[in-house]
Formats: structure tokens, C-alpha cells, sequence
């Protein structure tokens, strides 16, 4: 898919402008858009390099430098958890529990993170469901917190 001009790339406010069926990185298939946040946009993408073409989530970030400058950081974060050896953690509790973090790069002056899919946040579903009483039944809550700890 071709852009008639650069500035059809992103809007005023910095977000990239996403279409599915375009690709992220002449590597990842945009599939569908996911939410939009603060911080970008998040975007269920197929993998193109991936040989069983595995289901990633791509987290476009906006290309204002304040938003690049955080965007980069939390990277820097994420490698640095990713790269912990489990052997030299002195606690290795919980280190399951962190979204896969498999790749970045930049992409048209935006700042692509790419992760494992997963299911909606917390945060959404509490947004769907908040006329439910009770938000959470007794069992959802108790596997919420068991993943929280």
C-alpha cells in the first residue's frame, strides 16, 4: 500500500495513520486495530518472517519527540528484562508474568514495539463490562490477583 504523500503518514496529534492490510517494517501485516491510547496505538499484526506466521501485537508509538524519548526508554526497560538470565535472578518469581517483548525498531518516525498478542487489558474489560455487577466473579478476581503476585 502506497502513501500519495509524507503527510499522510501521521495526523496533527502524532499518531500514525494505520490501515489494515499495510505493513510495519516490510515485515509485520497489519491485521486489525486494536485501541488507541496516551502513549500511540496498538495493532494485531501477522508475523511475515515467522514460518507458522505467528499473531503479534505492534504498539505504535507517536512520533512527537517527547512520546519517541519515552517510547525509546521503556525499549531500553524491556530489553533489559527480557535479557535477564532466570539462572542469575536470585528471585524468580514473576518473571513469567511480563508481556513477551519481541522486537522494536522505528518505522516513518514512529517507534514500533512489538509483543506477544494477548487478550484485552485489564483496563478494557473493566470498561465492557462496568453495568455487570459484580465487575469481577469471585473466580475471575482470584486469577487476576494470582497473576498479579
Amino acid at each position: 500500500m502506497r502513501r500519495e504523500n509524507q503527510y499522510s503518514i501521521a495526523d496533527k496529534d502524532g499518531f500514525y495513520n494505520t490501515r489494515v492490510g499495510e505493513h510495519l517494517g516490510y515485515r509485520y501485516l497489519i491485521r486489525k486495530i486494536i485501541d488507541k491510547g496516551s502513549f500511540g496505538q496498538v495493532v494485531c499484526c501477522t508475523d511475515c518472517a515467522d514460518p507458522n506466521e505467528r499473531i503479534v501485537a505492534a504498539k505504535i508509538g507517536k512520533n512527537k519527540k517527547f512520546d519517541v524519548d519515552n517510547a525509546n526508554i521503556e525499549v531500553k526497560f524491556l530489553t533489559q528484562l527480557n535479557n535477564l538470565d532466570k539462572n542469575e535472578c536470585a528471585d524468580n518469581e514473576g518473571h513469567d508474568r511480563i508481556v513477551q517483548f519481541k522486537d522494536s525498531f522505528n518505522f516513518r518516525q514512529h517507534v514500533i514495539i512489538i509483543f506477544e498478542h494477548l487478550h484485552m487489558n485489564l483496563y478494557k474489560y473493566i470498561s465492557i463490562n462496568k453495568k455487570k455487577k459484580p465487575i469481577f466473579d469471585k473466580a475471575l478476581l482470584k486469577r487476576i490477583s494470582y497473576q498479579i503476585i
